[in-house]
Protein backbone atom coordinates (compact mmCIF):
# COMPACT_ATOMS: atom_id res chain seq x y z
CA UNK A 1 0.00 0.00 0.00
CA UNK A 2 1.41 3.37 -1.01
CA UNK A 3 1.62 5.67 1.99
CA UNK A 4 3.06 8.85 0.57
CA UNK A 5 5.40 10.43 -1.90
CA UNK A 6 7.14 13.65 -0.90
CA UNK A 7 10.53 15.34 -0.92
CA UNK A 8 13.34 14.02 1.24
CA UNK A 9 13.54 17.31 3.19
CA UNK A 10 9.86 17.14 4.12
CA UNK A 11 10.52 13.87 5.97
CA UNK A 12 14.02 14.63 7.20
CA UNK A 13 13.36 17.84 9.18
CA UNK A 14 10.65 16.53 11.56
CA UNK A 15 12.46 13.21 11.97
CA UNK A 16 15.65 15.02 13.01
CA UNK A 17 13.63 17.07 15.50
CA UNK A 18 12.25 14.04 17.34
CA UNK A 19 15.14 11.59 16.96
CA UNK A 20 17.29 13.40 19.53
CA UNK A 21 15.69 11.67 22.51
CA UNK A 22 15.94 8.17 21.06
CA UNK A 23 18.80 6.28 22.63
CA UNK A 24 20.66 3.54 20.81
CA UNK A 25 20.10 0.84 23.42
CA UNK A 26 16.84 0.25 25.24
CA UNK A 27 15.38 -2.55 27.29
CA UNK A 28 12.22 -2.18 25.18
CA UNK A 29 13.03 -2.48 21.45
CA UNK A 30 10.03 -0.34 20.46
CA UNK A 31 11.63 2.68 22.16
CA UNK A 32 14.22 2.71 19.38
CA UNK A 33 11.39 3.38 16.95
CA UNK A 34 9.56 6.49 15.89
CA UNK A 35 5.78 6.49 15.51
CA UNK A 36 4.57 7.67 12.09
CA UNK A 37 0.89 8.60 11.90
CA UNK A 38 -0.84 9.92 8.81
CA UNK A 39 -3.77 12.25 9.32
CA UNK A 40 -5.55 14.90 7.21
CA UNK A 41 -2.74 15.90 4.85
CA UNK A 42 0.06 15.64 7.39
CA UNK A 43 2.43 13.03 8.73
CA UNK A 44 3.16 13.10 12.46
CA UNK A 45 6.45 11.88 13.95
CA UNK A 46 6.41 10.91 17.64
CA UNK A 47 9.37 9.74 19.75
CA UNK A 48 9.51 8.90 23.44
CA UNK A 49 11.89 7.60 26.08
CA UNK A 50 8.97 6.90 28.49
CA UNK A 51 9.65 10.11 30.45
CA UNK A 52 9.60 12.61 27.58
CA UNK A 53 7.59 12.60 24.37
CA UNK A 54 8.41 14.80 21.38
CA UNK A 55 6.25 15.19 18.30
CA UNK A 56 6.68 17.00 15.01
CA UNK A 57 4.66 17.00 11.82
CA UNK A 58 5.23 17.39 8.10
CA UNK A 59 2.67 18.60 5.62
CA UNK A 60 2.48 15.76 3.13
CA UNK A 61 -0.25 14.47 0.88
CA UNK A 62 -0.45 10.95 2.22
CA UNK A 63 -2.45 8.98 -0.33
CA UNK A 64 -2.92 5.84 1.75
CA UNK A 65 -1.64 7.02 5.11
CA UNK A 66 -4.74 8.80 6.44
CA UNK A 67 -5.66 7.07 9.66
CA UNK A 68 -2.69 4.71 9.39
CA UNK A 69 0.12 4.53 11.91
CA UNK A 70 3.22 2.40 12.34
CA UNK A 71 6.56 2.44 14.08
CA UNK A 72 9.92 2.07 12.40
CA UNK A 73 13.55 2.23 13.56
CA UNK A 74 14.28 5.94 13.95
CA UNK A 75 18.07 5.86 13.51
CA UNK A 76 17.89 3.62 10.45
CA UNK A 77 15.26 5.79 8.78
CA UNK A 78 17.22 8.92 9.66
CA UNK A 79 20.46 7.48 8.26
CA UNK A 80 18.71 6.42 5.04
CA UNK A 81 17.09 9.82 4.50
CA UNK A 82 20.37 11.62 5.17
CA UNK A 83 22.20 9.44 2.63
CA UNK A 84 19.65 9.91 -0.14
CA UNK A 85 20.06 12.69 -2.71
CA UNK A 86 17.59 15.58 -2.62
CA UNK A 87 14.77 13.94 -4.52
CA UNK A 88 11.28 12.61 -3.99
CA UNK A 89 10.92 9.74 -1.54
CA UNK A 90 8.13 7.21 -1.67
CA UNK A 91 7.03 5.25 1.41
CA UNK A 92 5.18 1.96 0.87
CA UNK A 93 3.91 -0.51 3.48
CA UNK A 94 3.56 -4.22 2.72
CA UNK A 95 3.84 -7.31 4.96
CA UNK A 96 4.88 -5.27 8.02
CA UNK A 97 7.80 -3.78 6.09
CA UNK A 98 8.21 -0.12 5.22
CA UNK A 99 9.85 0.38 1.84
CA UNK A 100 11.71 3.66 1.36
CA UNK A 101 12.31 4.30 -2.32
CA UNK A 102 14.08 7.19 -4.02
CA UNK A 103 15.28 6.92 -7.58
CA UNK A 104 16.89 3.51 -7.99
CA UNK A 105 17.51 3.12 -4.25
CA UNK A 106 15.18 0.92 -2.23
CA UNK A 107 15.32 0.08 1.48
CA UNK A 108 13.09 -2.28 3.46
CA UNK A 109 12.65 -1.57 7.17
CA UNK A 110 10.92 -3.78 9.71
CA UNK A 111 7.94 -2.15 11.45
CA UNK A 112 6.26 -2.75 14.78
CA UNK A 113 2.63 -2.20 15.64
CA UNK A 114 1.63 1.35 16.57
CA UNK A 115 -0.72 -0.02 19.25
CA UNK A 116 2.31 -1.24 21.23
CA UNK A 117 4.01 2.18 21.16
CA UNK A 118 4.00 3.78 24.62
CA UNK A 119 2.61 7.27 24.91
CA UNK A 120 3.17 9.75 27.70
CA UNK A 121 -0.13 10.71 29.22
CA UNK A 122 -0.67 14.37 29.88
CA UNK A 123 -1.75 15.15 33.38
CA UNK A 124 -5.13 16.77 33.63
CA UNK A 125 -4.53 18.87 36.72
CA UNK A 126 -6.22 22.02 37.78
CA UNK A 127 -6.47 23.71 41.14
CA UNK A 128 -8.19 26.82 42.37
CA UNK A 129 -6.93 28.65 45.41
CA UNK A 130 -6.91 32.13 46.84
CA UNK A 131 -4.60 34.06 49.11
CA UNK A 132 -5.53 36.93 51.38
CA UNK A 133 -4.23 40.34 50.25
CA UNK A 134 -1.97 40.64 53.30
CA UNK A 135 -0.16 37.43 52.29
CA UNK A 136 0.45 38.50 48.69
CA UNK A 137 1.95 41.87 49.67
CA UNK A 138 4.87 40.07 51.35
CA UNK A 139 5.93 38.84 47.87
CA UNK A 140 5.44 42.07 46.03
Amino acid sequence: MNLLKTSRETLLKPLQAVAGIIERRHTLPILSNVLLAGDAGRLAFVATDIEIEISAAAAAEAQGADGKSLTVGARKLLDILRALPETDVQLTLANKKLTVQAGRSRFNLQTLSAEEYPTVTQAQFSADFSLPAATTSAFG
